[in-house]
């Protein structure tokens, strides 16, 4: 069984008193990728969840120096095609599968880079 870190579920779903959800019933599954989830978050979670029908899925990236980003995938077929990314710096309004602005930036301060770091966090040589 997965379970995403963040989903959206139809309403009679929600209400119906069932303990579990099933695919069927999710509009959206969002993960959150951590260093010990990288490869599950990115490779293995969302080929299963276009496999189960899941209509949406959405990527957090927790991001280093530029902050936080957000990649979203509509299915099609049976895989996700990429549909928007919302960045620090370029939020994206969103439509589908709900009408939604990211805007990551937002989501609080950015990380400030250790001294002498590179754009990818890693420390220049001396």
């Amino acid at each position: 069984m997965l379970v995403p870190d963040v989903v959206v579920a139809q309403g009679a779903a929600v209400w119906s008193g069932r303990s579990v959800l099933t695919p069927a019933d999710l509009v959206l599954a969002v993960e959150v990728v951590s260093p010990s989830s990288t490869t599950t978050d990115r490779v293995t979670k969302p080929t299963l969840y276009a496999a189960a029908g899941v209509p949406a899925y959405w990527r957090i990236e927790p991001g280093g120096v530029e902050g936080p980003s957000v990649v979203t995938y509509r299915l099609s077929g049976m895989t996700y095609v990429e549909q928007a990314t919302a960045t620090a710096d370029q939020p994206v309004k969103l439509n589908w599968p709900l009408s939604v602005h990211l805007a990551p930036a937002e989501w609080g301060p950015r990380r400030s880079a250790a001294p002498g770091a590179t754009p990818s966090g890693r420390i220049a040589d001396a």
